[in-house]
């Protein structure tokens, strides 16, 4: 990974275990054995109209 040669310290703070345990999907991220969810979340369409009022479109949901 880039941050890795960019920020040697930043790997340092993963060799914390309260750090591993609060931030283990990001950890599995940084590794690729996750997805971001975001990515996961842009690939999901979602028919509406801009125009739509707040509680229409909370009816999506």
């Amino acid at each position: 990974m880039v941050y890795r040669i960019l920020r040697p310290d930043a790997d340092s703070v993963w060799k914390n275990e309260e750090i591993i345990k609060r931030f283990i999907r990001y950890r599995g991220i940084i590794d690729g054995s996750q997805i971001a969810r975001y990515l996961i979340a842009k690939t999901i369409d979602c028919d509406y109209d801009t125009s739509d009022s707040i509680e229409k479109l909370e009816i999506l949901l």
